[in-house]
């Protein structure tokens, strides 16, 4: 897991929260994670900048720009 470069609050929970979905060899990799009701509000990109490995943070911005990154079913840019 990446080191945070940012200090937030205490109640964000850094366990493996974000799982891949599949396990075969495929195009693209499908992650799926779940976040506490309560957790305090962090920018989608940077939630998952620091919880995915070996991803940019510029690839998860482009792939939340193209509707790949769903909030509840739906697209987040």
């Amino acid at each position: 897991m990446r080191e945070m470069t940012d200090k937030y609050p205490e109640d964000i929970d850094d366990s493996n929260d974000i799982e891949p979905i599949s396990e075969t060899a495929e195009l693209y990799e499908h992650f799926r994670a779940t976040v506490d009701k309560g957790q305090t509000q962090i920018r989608v990109d940077k939630y998952l900048f620091e919880r995915i490995v070996n991803v940019s943070r510029n690839r998860i911005q482009k792939a939340s720009e193209a509707g790949y990154i769903m909030v509840n079913g739906n697209p987040v840019k």
